[in-house]
């Protein structure tokens, strides 16, 4: 992780320092308006959160030898830079109206 950003949970907001990061399975990354983060997910896709962004990130195993990694955009911008990743897993973008 790098840049700068926020936890919102259940528990509240809390800044993140860089470095790796377990996110509870309800929380968002939360950017400022003059604000922006890089993240790398386990799937090794890079993910960029635009200012002014709250985004979720979900992983589950879809399979034994698989994975899917889902990232939750509610509000603001992303952007994915994703590996190839063959058969061993899928990473997608959701937002409120489309699952791409």
């Amino acid at each position: 992780m790098g840049g700068h950003v926020s936890v919102r949970s259940a528990r509240g907001v809390s800044a993140i320092a860089q470095g790796q990061l377990a996110l509870p399975s309800d929380a968002l990354l939360v950017t400022r308006a003059e604000e922006s983060a890089e993240l790398r997910l386990s799937s090794e896709t890079a993910l960029s959160v635009s200012p002014a962004s709250d985004v979720g990130v979900s992983r589950r195993q879809a399979m034994a030898d698989g994975f899917e990694e889902r990232v939750l955009l509610r509000a603001g911008g992303v952007a994915l830079r994703v590996p190839k990743l063959g058969t061993r897993g899928k990473v997608s973008v959701e937002t409120r109206d489309a699952l791409i």
